[in-house]
């Protein structure tokens, strides 16, 4: 590596102290005084929320005080996880609210569903806490302005979880692209696949003894308990998720709009369907195309393929960069260089990042996650150093997934201002807020 690349990796994208960001490292070399540590509570805590909180509980600096979650069975299996790996027993708490008031913590990690990831995350930023947030950053791009102005007004710290802009590869990828590797770049295509099985049918019955339905529903328009939402199908409902491209696509056209240094597009196409197990409650698409149009001509496309499984140049999701010189492929495990004739002339791989995480994985847990709250830590202890993945960057992408999933309920693309990301034209405008159950809208 060149002394240009290696400066670049010290100074720029993962802040100070990149070269010991792996978390055994970064322990041994940098001690951690008690003084030092930050209390965390962690809300959300099935599947990806508990190993977030086992996650923070094994880092250096870090203590989870508070698990919260509307979920009573998830709250007794993830404390006692925590209660392995760290000393301290952590509290269990059923409404998040509760939780925000608590004078111990200084950080909550949010992993609930996509409704409520904004609003629980201003309603902590108004209670002084910093916030490690899931992706997606918003449920509606509406919610994500008013994250962003909480995260300022407050002076918090908002990290988004999207991981891979922690990758010591994809940081030394993008600048060799930075530096014209592949030459002027013009064009970005990412893909995610997975062999999704039917969701089936549910039914509207009686709320389990174990959940909290009311307090799940959260700010969203009160209906009765319907058994195929909880835990994991509410993400193929309009009304609670954001479908695969809020899910999964938000990763990779991150990467590809941080590889082609691009803020808001300017025209968003989008065509899908849903094509298998059409009688099933699903809402969505299983299988769409979007391409994302700036104002300096160059492209992003996504093709989310949520139920074929098939991978495509070697790897289940993925991007690829496309320049005048050459290409690069940019993906969880690092980054591949080939030249203008499509030969492969240099790779480097990321440490640690096991092979499911590149397709069907669905808690995501590997060395890139424990580099982002790393990263996320060493911010709330030092505000001059610059976050990975910044709430105003991570809205910018989330925002992106946002005009996906509008240009395709609509059946028309979306116009777009390139300079602050609204809509021009009346397309899409009726989805750019939701509705709030009365008392329950985000309020800064």
């Amino acid at each position: 590596m060149d002394n240009t690349r290696r400066k670049f990796i010290k100074s720029s994208a993962v802040g100070a102290g990149a070269i010991l960001i792996a978390p055994k490292l970064w322990g041994q070399s940098r001690p951690i005084s008690a003084a030092d540590t930050i209390h965390v509570g962690v809300i959300g805590i099935n599947s990806r929320g508990k190993y977030l909180a086992d996650t923070f509980a094994k880092l250096p600096g870090f203590q989870v005080n508070y698990l919260c979650d509307v979920d009573s069975r998830a709250l007794q299996k993830s404390k006692e996880s925590v209660m392995k790996i760290q000393p301290h027993q952590p509290q269990t708490i059923e409404d998040f609210r509760e939780l925000l008031e608590k004078k111990d913590i200084d950080a909550v990690v949010i992993a609930t569903p996509d409704h409520m990831h904004a609003p629980i995350g201003i309603m902590a930023c108004a209670a002084g806490k910093h916030v490690y947030v899931e992706k997606p950053a918003s449920h509606t791009p509406w919610e994500g302005e008013q994250f962003i102005k909480a995260a300022q007004k407050y002076d918090r710290v908002v990290q988004m979880g999207n991981q891979q802009r922690s990758s010591i590869k994809n940081i030394e990828g993008i600048q060799m692209i930075r530096e014209g590797q592949i030459g002027e770049v013009f064009h970005a295509y990412t893909w995610y696949a997975n062999n999704r099985k039917s969701i089936g049918n549910g039914k509207t019955t009686a709320v389990p003894a174990w959940l909290n339905w009311d307090l799940w529903q959260g700010c969203a328009v009160r209906e009765p308990y319907f058994d195929n939402y909880v835990h994991y199908n509410w993400h193929w409902f309009w009304k609670y998720g954001t479908g695969e491209t809020g899910n999964n696509a938000t990763h990779e056209i991150d990467v590809a709009r941080w590889a082609l240094d691009l803020n808001h597009p300017v025209e968003v196409i989008s065509t899908g369907t849903k094509g298998r197990f059409k009688d099933s409650d699903w809402e969505m698409y299983d299988t769409i195309h979007v391409t994302w149009k700036y104002e300096n001509g160059t492209t992003i496309i996504w093709d989310g393929d949520s139920r074929s499984g098939i991978e495509k140049m070697g790897s289940g999701r993925g991007v690829m960069v496309y320049g005048d010189k050459g290409s690069m492929m940019l993906t969880r495990s690092g980054y591949v260089l080939f030249d203008p004739d499509g030969k492969q002339i240099e790779e480097g791989r990321e440490e640690e990042v096991h092979a499911s995480t590149q397709t069907q994985n669905l808690v995501g847990g590997d060395s890139l996650t424990e580099k982002h709250i790393m990263n996320f830590g060493d911010a709330v202890r030092d505000r001059s150093i610059k976050l990975n993945s910044p709430i105003t960057e991570g809205s910018i992408s989330t925002n992106m997934t946002h005009y996906a999933n509008m240009a395709y309920r609509e059946g028309e693309p979306l116009k777009i201002n390139s300079k602050d990301g609204t809509l021009t034209s009346k397309v899409g405008k009726k989805y750019w807020k939701g509705e709030y159950e009365k008392g329950w809208e985000p309020k800064v």
